[in-house]
């Protein structure tokens, strides 16, 4: 490396986070693992005392996100805004179009907002901030005319959304289940879904050809876990919606992209 004109600084640095990297993978249980950076999948690939394939499928079981496959997702960016003349009852959207909050008397459960933006195509990103809130719905939805989202929400929603009545995380959409058994037809499913940390910022990534709408736990700069994909083969106009809830004024705020 020195021949090659690489500083003696840089090499020790390398050096440094091999080894580092190394004692980690060899000795971090199933939970810690999943915060290992970046550098871990290239040590991985580099060190034969390790198997590689092994510690990609520890990873991959608590939904940790390579670099590589983040940054694929984050080249679909997208802008998102709200659109106020969709918003539901007791909702109010600030002068940007991104952030709403429940400000009014209690009517729906889950008073919802759309975005302006519709997909029918294409691979698309958009964050939310949800922050300490105890209620909250965010997807996507086929349903221009709604501003409300149904407490069991029929064909059309795609969700995630959380309840403070036990903190529950769900997932909830019909296709949760491919060929739904005779008790599920008549009834809305949910999937509740357990985090390795608390969620502070939900990121979505729509790839409208695939049939995916992944849902993502962005809790900081370099650690983000899928938390559940839904697979639907989509053919109409999809659009962002949200809904903060009715049981506290926290808003939801949909991160800016620089």
């Amino acid at each position: 490396m020195v021949l090659l004109g690489f500083s003696p600084l840089l090499i020790a640095s390398l050096f440094v986070n091999f080894v580092f990297s190394r004692s980690l993978i060899k000795s971090v249980s199933m939970k810690s693992i999943v915060v290992i950076s970046g550098i871990s999948d290239y040590v991985c690939c580099c060190e034969p005392g390790i198997d590689y394939a092994e510690i990609l499928k520890k990873l991959n079981a608590v939904g940790y996100v390579t670099n590589r496959v983040w940054q694929q997702i984050c080249e679909a960016k997208t802008e998102v805004t709200l659109n106020p003349a969709t918003a539901g009852p007791g909702l109010t959207v600030n002068v940007d179009d991104s952030l709403v909050k429940f400000t009014g008397v209690r009517e729906a459960e889950w008073p919802s907002v759309l975005g302006r933006e519709v997909f029918t195509s294409g691979r698309h990103y958009w964050e939310v901030e949800v922050g300490e809130k105890g209620y909250w719905a965010v997807g996507v939805s086929t349903h221009p005319g709604e501003k409300i989202i149904p407490e069991k929400p029929e064909e059309g929603y795609w969700l995630m959304r959380l309840s403070a009545r036990g903190r529950k995380y769900e997932a909830v959409g019909k296709s949760l289940f491919t060929n739904p058994p005779p008790s599920l037809q008549d009834s809305q499913p949910s999937l509740l879904l357990t985090l390795e940390h608390k969620l502070y910022k939900v990121g979505m990534y729509l790839n409208y050809c695939k049939g995916e709408l992944s849902f993502y736990n962005v809790y900081d700069a370099d650690n983000r876990y899928a938390m559940h994909t839904f697979k639907y083969n989509f053919t109409e106009v999809v659009y962002p919606v949200f809904s903060p809830g009715c049981h506290d004024k926290g808003p939801l705020k949909i991160t800016r992209f620089d």
